[in-house]
C-alpha cells in the first residue's frame, strides 16, 4: 500500500492514465450490456407479437369453420313415421339399404297402384307400362321422406336390393323381376334404371330365391348374377352378365324332381348350390352350373371344386350323400346284429342276412328293408324312398362286400343320400369355425352338418317348423339359432338352440296366427341379441282357444330370462316386419309393412318405423315365472337403457 501511494506521488500522470483507462473499460462493457439486453428485449417483444399473431389466426379458423364454414349436419331420426299409399297392394318385399348415403338406413319396398306418391306424381304410363303396376320406392330412414319412386313391372315376381356393381363397378342396386319375363337393375341411390332386359322363362313360372350374385365369369370386371326358374319338374338355369343384363351363354337344365328351393354354400374358393324337395337332395357346384349354360371349361378360381364334396355327389344324378356313418358298437340280439352308427344318434341298423336288413330305434319307423338297392322307409302311413351304399369289410381284408358270417363283421360303412323323417322343411347356412356348416330342418328334427367332411355334429327333435332359421346370441359371443315350431292349432314353440351343441338354451310356448311373422334379432353392447317375436302369450294353465290369437310383438332378453316386454297389439294384416340398427351401433328400430297383398283388393298400404325404445318405454311387463325378481319399472328402465351394437 505504501509501495503504491508513493508510487503514485513519483509519477502522477500515469495514475491518471490508469484511472482514465479503467472508466473507459467500464463505459465499452456496459455499452455492450445496454446493447445486448436491448437486442434482447427487441427479441422478446417479437416473440410476442408472433405467439399473439399465431394466436390470432388460429381464433379466426376456429370461428371460420365454427360460423362461416357450417358443419355438415347429423340427420336427427324421428322416433316414429308412416308413409300411407290409398288404393294400393303390397309385396312381400322389405329391404333394409342406405340409399342416399348419410349414414342411415332407408327402407325400400315394392307396391302395386295407378299412381305413385304425390312427392313424385310418377304414373305406369311414364315407363310405358298399363296401369296399375308395380312401384319400387326408397323411404328416408331418418323421416319417411320419399326418396325416389319408380315404375318398374306389370307385377313383380322378386326383388333383390343391396347388390354390388350391378350396371357400374361403384353401384349399388336393386334386380326386380317382373311379369312378363323382364329382368330390371335399378339404381339404389337414384332409382335410375340401368339395364332391362327381356328374359323368356317359359309358362308357369317360379324364381327360386334369394338371387344369387357370383364372381365375374365373363371376364367384363363386373360381378354376375345366376337365376333358377322352376317350371313343372325342372330347374332353368339362366346366367346373366351384372353390367348390361345380357345373358351369357344358354338355358342350363337340371334334374331336380318336384318343387325345389335352394341354397348357396361358399366352400373356401369353391361355389356349391345345394337344392332340396321334400324327400331329395342335390348339389352344383356353380362349375357345373357354368359348364351346363355355356358348354365350355373354364378355368377360374371361382370355378374350383372342393373334393370332399365330389366324392359325395353322385355324378349322374347329381344326388348329395349328407351322411357317412361308421360302425361304433355292435350286438348279436335274437339271430341279428344291431349295430350303432356315429354320427346320428338313435338309430340302429339290424342284420337279419347278408345283405337284406332293417332299420329302426326311432319311435315313428315301423320297418325298413332293402328294396332293390334302396331303403324303403315306412313311417305313420307314407313311404319314402332313400338311396344308401353299403360296404361290409370282413376282418383282416380290405373293404369289400364278402359273404362270410356276420360275426366275421369287423366295419360297416353306409351313406344315405338323405336320412329323412319327413319331408324337408329347411335348408339353412350355419357360421362355423372354418366355414359354413349347414342345418337342415325336416318335419320331425333338426340336425347341423359339418360342411366340411358332411358328417352330422347333431340332431334335434322339433315338428313342424314354421318360420325360417334365425341366428342369434344367447350367450356372449356363442351363436344359437331360433326356431319356431307348430306345436298344435294356432300354437307354436319358439326354442333358441346353441349352434354347436344344439342345446335348448330357452323356449316358449305361444298362441300364433298362420300368418304371423317370423323373428328378428339385434345385437346388443353386452354380446347377446334382443329377440323380437310375434304371438299371444297366455299363462300357462288358462289358454284360451275359442277365438283367433291376438298378433302382439314381444321382447326378451337373456338378461331376464324370466321377462316377457308386450311392445304392441296390431289387428291389421302384416305383410313383411323387419328389424335393424338405422345407425352404427345405435338407433334400434322395427318396420311395418301392412295392408292388403298382391292376391287382394286394393286398399290403404302403410309403411311405419318405429323405435325400439319408445315401445319399452310404455310396455307391458309379463313374468313367466311367479317370482318377480325386480319391479316392473326397474326392468323396464334397464331394457329402455339397453345398448346396442353392429356386428362386423
Amino acid at each position: 500500500m505504501d509501495n503504491k501511494d508513493s508510487e503514485a506521488e513519483i509519477h502522477p500522470l500515469k495514475a491518471e492514465d490508469v484511472k482514465a483507462q479503467e472508466n473507459h473499460e467500464n463505459f465499452v462493457e456496459r455499452r455492450i450490456v445496454s446493447k445486448q439486453s436491448s437486442q434482447l428485449s427487441r427479441l422478446s417483444r417479437w416473440r410476442t407479437a408472433a405467439f399473439f399473431i399465431s394466436l390470432f389466426l388460429c381464433l379466426i379458423i376456429v370461428f371460420a369453420f365454427s360460423f362461416i364454414i357450417p358443419c355438415p349436419e347429423r340427420p336427427v331420426s324421428e322416433r316414429t313415421w308412416f308413409r300411407n299409399y290409398d288404393n294400393a297392394v303390397a309385396y312381400r318385399f322389405l329391404a333394409i339399404e342406405d340409399a342416399n348415403e348419410d349414414k342411415v338406413q332407408d327402407v325400400v319396398f315394392a307396391f302395386k297402384a295407378s299412381n305413385g306418391s304425390s312427392s313424385f306424381n310418377t304414373t305406369c304410363s311414364d315407363e310405358g307400362l298399363p296401369s296399375p303396376c308395380a312401384f319400387v320406392a326408397a323411404v328416408s330412414g331418418t323421416n319417411g321422406r320419399v326418396l325416389w319412386e319408380r315404375p318398374a313391372a306389370e307385377e313383380v315376381e322378386w326383388m333383390e336390393c343391396g347388390i354390388k356393381q350391378l350396371g357400374a363397378a361403384e353401384a349399388q342396386g336393386c334386380l326386380v323381376v317382373g311379369k312378363p319375363l323382364s329382368l330390371t337393375a335399378v339404381d339404389l341411390r337414384t332409382g335410375e334404371v340401368r339395364w332391362r332386359q327381356s328374359s323368356d322363362f317359359g309358362a308357369n313360372y317360379t324364381v327360386l330365391t334369394p338371387l344369387s350374385v357370383i364372381p365375374d365369369v365373363d371376364s367384363d370386371g363386373l360381378q354376375d348374377l345366376i337365376i333358377f326358374i322352376a317350371t313343372a319338374d325342372k330347374i332353368k338355369t339362366f346366367i346373366h352378365s351384372g353390367k348390361n343384363g345380357k345373358q351369357i351363354g344358354s338355358t342350363g337344365s337340371l334334374n331336380v324332381d318336384g318343387k325345389a328351393r335352394y341354397i348357396r354354400l361358399n366352400l373356401d374358393s369353391s361355389y356349391y348350390f345345394l337344392f332340396y324337395t321334400e324327400n331329395s337332395l342335390y348339389a352344383y357346384s356353380l362349375k357345373d352350373l357354368y359348364s351346363a349354360a355355356t358348354g365350355m371349361e373354364i378355368k377360374l378360381p371361382s370355378l374350383e371344386q372342393d373334393p370332399q364334396w365330389e366324392k359325395n355327389i353322385d355324378r349322374t344324378t347329381h344326388h348329395l350323400s349328407f351322411l357317412r356313418c361308421e360302425i361304433t358298437s355292435w350286438l348279436l340280439v335274437e339271430r341279428r346284429v344291431l349295430v350303432f352308427l356315429t354320427g346320428w344318434p338313435g338309430v340302429a341298423l339290424f342284420f337279419p342276412g347278408y345283405m337284406a336288413f332293417g332299420l329302426g330305434a326311432h319311435p315313428k319307423l315301423r320297418e325298413r328293408a332293402v328294396v332293390d338297392g334302396l331303403v324303403k322307409v315306412s313311417q305313420e302311413g307314407r313311404e319314402s324312398r332313400l338311396r344308401f351304399h353299403i360296404c361290409i369289410c370282413c376282418a383282416g381284408k380290405k373293404p369289400k362286400p364278402c359273404n362270410k358270417t356276420i360275426h366275421s363283421l369287423e366295419s360297416l360303412i353306409i351313406s344315405l343320400s338323405f336320412v329323412s323323417f319327413g319331408d324337408i322343411r329347411y335348408l339353412a347356412k350355419i357360421p362355423g369355425r372354418s366355414r359354413e356348416n349347414i342345418l337342415v330342418v325336416n318335419s320331425e328334427m333338426a340336425m347341423l352338418i359339418n360342411a366340411q367332411n358332411l358328417q352330422t355334429l347333431w340332431t334335434l327333435n322339433v315338428s313342424r317348423v314354421v318360420s325360417e332359421p334365425l341366428l342369434g346370441y344367447y350367450k356372449p359371443d356363442v351363436l344359437g339359432i331360433v326356431l319356431e315350431s307348430e306345436i298344435g292349432p294356432n300354437r307354436k314353440k319358439v326354442m333358441i338352440v346353441e349352434s354347436g351343441s344344439g342345446a335348448v338354451q330357452w323356449d316358449l310356448k305361444l298362441n300364433s296366427r298362420a300368418e304371423s311373422p317370423g323373428p328378428a334379432t339385434l345385437s346388443t353392447a353386452d354380446h347377446r341379441s334382443a329377440f323380437l317375436i310375434w304371438g299371444e302369450y297366455q299363462v300357462p294353465g288358462n289358454e284360451t282357444r275359442s277365438r283367433a290369437p291376438l298378433q302382439k310383438l314381444y321382447l326378451f332378453h337373456p338378461s331376464y330370462t324370466n321377462v316377457l316386454l308386450e311392445l304392441r297389439n296390431s289387428t291389421d294384416q302384416i305383410i313383411a316386419f323387419n328389424a335393424t340398427l338405422f345407425e352404427r351401433s345405435r338407433h334400434a328400430c322395427y318396420v311395418l309393412l301392412r295392408g292388403p297383398q298382391s292376391s287382394e283388393e286394393p286398399g290403404s298400404v302403410s309403411l311405419m318405423k318405429r323405435k325400439l325404445k319408445e315401445d319399452v318405454s310404455e310396455s307391458r311387463v309379463i313374468w313367466l315365472s311367479q317370482v318377480a325378481v325386480d319391479s316392473e319399472q326397474y326392468v323396464r328402465d334397464r331394457l329402455y337403457r339397453m345398448r346396442f351394437h353392429s356386428r362386423v
